[in-house]
């Protein structure tokens, strides 16, 4: 095979760096994120702890959560809307 062609660019944001910004925005859709979804935001497990997205915590900044109905379907708690 060959190599793809044209300029490529690429950028890598850490959770470091994700945890500085003023807003971190998760949008959300669909049942097959309904599992992860409820994984991230009411963990279980270490497993559950350990999610990349669930190590977004910004210091000072807001963590947005945006999901539709069948994204959210498998939440136990109750969210603002």
């Amino acid at each position: 095979g060959q190599a793809p062609t044209g300029i490529r660019s690429r950028l890598t944001l850490t959770l470091g760096v994700l945890n500085q910004a003023a807003m971190v925005l998760f949008l959300v859709t669909g049942k097959g994120k309904a599992d992860m979804v409820r994984r991230i935001l009411e963990p279980t497990s270490e497993e559950d702890r350990s999610l990349p997205a669930a190590q977004i915590t910004p210091g000072s900044g807001q963590l947005v959560w945006m999901l539709d109905q069948a994204a959210a379907a498998g939440l136990t708690r109750q969210r603002p809307q």
